[in-house]
């Protein structure tokens, strides 16, 4: 498997003109975190 923030840093540059995907992006980065923590 891929680095998971790997794959984020990758997702973030092909999103970085679309602010919306890029939060997206970013919540479901935050909600995944959350869920490996548990």
């Amino acid at each position: 498997m891929a680095s998971p923030f790997l794959q984020f840093v990758a997702e973030f540059m092909y999103a970085r003109r679309d602010t919306r995907k890029r939060l997206k992006i970013m919540f479901t980065v935050v909600a995944n975190a959350i869920k490996k923590g548990r």
